[in-house]
């Protein structure tokens, strides 16, 4: 166990004891083969209970979760660099078609900052030709958002 999770696991312990609330904590354990399991720990006061007397702990392993959370976490910032390195163009769009998120290749693209208007900027991009074929209603879209 790291003091970190040592100090979190005594601190829900007192806690629990000081307040007569239920407090939780999450823990990592070495077992006796050396891997490490993390365990979500629920400390529960039942000092008026003559069989406990005392504070109770329940401890559940969830090591499979906290290894699938940080392999998941790992992939997301694999992609989010990749993204973010890529000189593609990539733009996420709500709902309503407003950006949330553009990426910095974009940004550049457009020679905009990130909270210049987008769509003014998407639309000067198009060539003039192009352009004439754009409904007012396509010209429109995402602006109210900007």
């Amino acid at each position: 166990m790291c003091s970190s999770d040592l100090d979190a696991g005594l601190e829900a312990a007192q806690t629990c004891s000081r307040t007569q609330e239920p407090q939780r904590a999450t823990i990592g354990l070495v077992d006796v083969a050396g891997d490490v399991h993390w365990f979500d720990v629920l400390f529960v006061y039942h000092s008026d209970d003559p069989d406990i007397g005392g504070v109770m702990i329940v401890a559940r392993d969830i090591t499979e979760r906290v290894v699938a959370e940080d392999a998941l976490q790992a992939l997301d910032n694999r992609y989010t660099a990749m993204i973010a390195e890529s000189p593609d163009l990539h733009v996420l769009l709500a709902i309503d078609l407003s950006p949330v998120w553009i990426s910095a290749s974009t940004l550049r693209f457009l020679g905009i900052g990130p909270e210049e208007p987008f769509v003014d900027a998407l639309l000067a991009s198009v060539p003039p030709v192009d352009l004439a074929a754009i409904g007012e209603d396509t010209r429109q879209i995402g602006r109210a958002h900007v």
